[in-house]
């Protein structure tokens, strides 16, 4: 990327390549002194050094495809206390992305069991987040239903109850959906509430 930056800099100020006369600087620049003089020259171009610098930082879903890769290739087990580390480390660089909370989500659930309750904390502020940012098409409606089972698996049934409705707002007659937010009922002791989903559920899906 570096070396990007610095064809990007000579083309803009092809005298440098040529070893001209840096008059910003009052001296000769040599075509054996690539590095000093891209760094001189690419303040003279601050939005082309900001944008380098941006793709530089950023942590993009490539990387994050490269990593999963480089995992796989170790032969890491999915569900050890790693990995769930490994996986909020990730959904925190990409700020909790939809797309890869989407790819991530089943391995978050495996390995709850490992997560202390200060992890509890980030993931509930993580979804969060989530929420906050999330643009809900006719193809990613499941992410809703994926929130609630990750509530609902932290023992959070309230916030996991609120992500079951809002799904079934969606899918109205998805018994998994209704069998789930009963669950969630009774666990908050609204036991005729979580009756009438259970037979909705079973009306749906005898």
């Amino acid at each position: 990327e570096f070396t990007n930056l610095i064809a990007c800099v000579f083309v803009l100020k092809p005298e440098a390549a040529e070893g001209g006369r840096d008059t910003s600087l009052n001296r000769s620049v040599s075509i054996h002194e690539p590095v000093a003089a891209s760094e001189a020259y690419s303040k003279q171009y601050p939005y082309l050094l900001e944008a380098f610098y941006d793709h530089l930082v950023s942590f993009s879903p490539s990387d994050y495809r490269k990593l999963i890769a480089l995992q796989q290739q170790r032969g890491a087990p999915p569900n050890s206390s790693t990995s769930i580390l490994t996986t909020i480390a990730l959904l925190r660089a990409l700020e909790w992305d939809p797309e890869v909370f989407a790819v991530l989500s089943q391995s978050l659930l495996e390995s709850l069991q490992y997560a202390t309750t200060d992890l509890h904390a980030i993931i509930a502020e993580g979804l969060q987040l989530l929420w906050q940012n999330f643009f809900v098409t006719n193809s990613n409606t499941e992410i809703i239903s994926e929130i609630g089972r990750i509530y609902g698996q932290m023992s959070l049934f309230k916030d996991a109850a609120t992500f079951y409705e809002r799904y079934l707002l969606y899918h109205p007659t998805n018994a998994v959906g209704l069998t789930n937010l009963g669950m969630c009922l009774y666990r908050l002791g609204y036991k005729k509430a979580a009756e009438d989903k259970f037979k909705l559920a079973l009306y749906y899906r005898p």
